[in-house]
């Protein structure tokens, strides 16, 4: 599914294959919306990762408490979007108070069965700003913990294997923040219409656009950062033959003589 959304409404439509299988608005967008929100709350699931295996204390040790932390973590977002669902205004007075809103909103607004999620906006931006809470906590805490040990309380092991330590959590890092940068910006956006009623169709679409250059920018990330995988990337296409080209020794580029031949015109 792809979303066409009208920020700053809280108001769209979806074009795509459950479109055409006739799944509902409402369905869809609360899968699209759980999906974002659940791959932010298992950000902090790798960070808890590297700090069990890291540090001494202050960690999850029990398997059961493990599968308590998952289990909030993932089902958080499903609950609370109930909440946030289940308040939705009624559908036909909705599209037209979006009316009122945006004037002149694109044609597909009059030939599409338009969901309106919210009327307002307080509720969606205390959603987000809860659900980037609950995420940025957890990885500071985990992530923090982990840096710290790393720096001050490793040394009960070797240069080399904090060495490994270090950069291996450095690429952890990086492979997660760079493609949260590439939803980071659209998100932000998105607050910013709603809070200042903005509206710019052109860069509603031009933001979800780069929403989905998250999948493909975590993947080459990962791919990039960490060795096994790259080697065998690139062992899979064929390499090229190389050429050895023979150097000479330095006697004779140093009493080489430059031979010219005259051309007339």
């Amino acid at each position: 599914m792809m979303p066409f959304v009208y920020f700053p409404a809280c108001a769209g439509f979806t074009v795509g294959l459950l479109q055409s299988l006739n799944v509902s608005t409402e369905i869809q967008g609360f899968i699209g919306i759980g999906c974002l929100g659940m791959l932010a709350l298992s950000l902090p699931i790798l960070f808890e990762n590297r700090q069990r295996y890291l540090v001494d204390n202050y960690k999850i040790t029990r398997p059961i408490s493990r599968v308590l932390f998952y289990s909030l973590n993932v089902l958080f977002v499903p609950s609370s979007l109930f909440g946030v669902f289940s308040i939705i205004p009624e559908q036909t007075s909705a599209r037209q108070i979006i009316l009122q809103i945006l004037p002149c909103p694109t044609e597909n607004y009059f030939f599409h069965s338009v969901f309106v999620l919210s009327l307002n906006h307080t509720i969606i931006i205390i959603y987000l700003s809860v659900l980037s809470a609950v995420t940025i906590i957890q990885i500071l805490f985990f992530g923090g913990h982990s840096l710290t040990y790393l720096k001050t309380d490793s040394k009960n092991i070797s240069a080399s294997t904090r060495r490994l330590q270090k950069r291996f959590f450095l690429v952890i890092s990086v492979q997660l923040v760079l493609p949260c940068i590439i939803l980071l910006v659209p998100v932000v956006y998105f607050m910013f219409s709603m809070i200042s009623g903005y509206y710019n169709q052109a860069l509603n679409n031009i933001s979800f656009v780069t929403m989905t250059l998250y999948g493909a920018t975590a993947t080459l990330t990962m791919l990039f950062l960490h060795n096994p995988y790259k080697k065998f990337v690139f062992s899979v296409f064929p390499a090229r033959e190389k050429t050895n080209v023979v150097k000479p020794r330095k006697w004779v580029r140093r009493n080489a003589v430059s031979v010219t031949t005259p051309v007339s015109f």
